[in-house]
């Protein structure tokens, strides 16, 4: 009850969550070891789930199963001397197993699992000194309080997003790099984080200069 190094009087006197795990995958090498592309399949079950108390919201309750089954596949390596790709895909099917007290949401999807998780990452020197890289993360549809459905609740959820992300390195020397990286180019609007009360918006069009130095 205290994953984030702090505890409320909502979940102070809780024991914590369990977890079980299975998974299986393979992996497969190419390009003389320099790329590689893994996939896996996996099932998440969720013991004793946390869920508020309905008469009274402010303490929490271990009282709900949840299961998540999903499938991964990631490319990682160098496609020739000079190209460099990371990509993923995730697929997630998240539900509501067993709920105490709330058993509309059983059967329903879990609050902030996407259904759909992609990434894609190239970087390319264009010459010894100049090195440019680009990609982009897209996070599907999420729902925000079907965990907890009651008679009374409208379910709420958020659209999926992309983001579209870019970055350009100068070698000055052999020990000295400049760097720029710029995120969310498009300066799209979307929700970072999902609460059944509140959102919090992502990060609009950003940039992040760095000087690097190696010894």
């Amino acid at each position: 009850s205290a994953e984030a190094l702090s505890l409320s009087v909502g979940t102070a006197n809780l024991p914590p969550e369990e977890n079980q795990s299975f998974e299986v995958g393979s992996k497969w090498d190419l390009n003389g070891g320099r790329f590689s592309m893994r996939g896996s399949i996996f099932r998440t079950d969720q013991e004793n789930t946390r869920e508020p108390d309905p008469n009274d919201s402010s303490v929490y309750v271990l009282a709900g199963n949840d299961r998540v089954d999903g499938a991964e596949m990631l490319m990682q390596g160098h496609i020739t001397d000079r190209w460099e790709l990371l990509s993923s895909y995730t697929f997630l099917h998240g539900e509501v197993v067993k709920s105490e007290f709330y058993p509309l949401a059983v059967g329903q999807p879990l609050n902030n699992v996407p259904e759909n998780l992609f990434n894609l990452w190239t970087e390319y020197k264009l010459s010894p000194r100049w090195e440019v890289g680009g990609g982009g993360n897209y996070v599907g549809l999420r729902t925000a309080n079907t965990a907890t459905l009651t008679a009374t609740t409208i379910p709420e959820s958020a659209p999926g997003y992309l983001t579209i992300n870019a970055m350009a390195k100068y070698k000055v020397t052999e020990h000295v790099a400049l760097q720029v990286n710029v995120n969310n180019l498009t300066d799209n609007y979307y929700f970072d984080e999902l609460h059944p009360g509140h959102v919090i918006p992502g990060a609009g069009t950003s940039a992040l200069f760095g000087l690097k130095l190696k010894f």
